[in-house]
């Protein structure tokens, strides 16, 4: 999924994980419109984060600016 204003990749994160980093006013975030199984016309508020850390099994990643969306 990307951001059709920047171009940007969006990571898709669940509710829970939005909440754990304070993330749930969205009443002043931007919106992006998506296509999904069973979801043809769906919107998802969407915020920028500083870093964005992925940890899989023995692996861990950083990453820059990065942009989330969540539902």
């Amino acid at each position: 999924m990307r951001d059709s204003l920047t171009g940007r990749p969006v990571h898709v994160i669940t509710g829970e994980i939005a909440e754990k980093l304070g993330c749930t006013d969205f009443s002043s975030k931007r919106v992006i419109t998506y296509q999904s199984i069973g979801k043809e016309n769906g919107t998802m508020p969407i915020f920028m984060l500083d870093c964005l850390c992925c940890q899989c099994e023995k692996e861990e990643k950083m990453g820059g600016k990065t942009t989330c969306g969540s539902q």
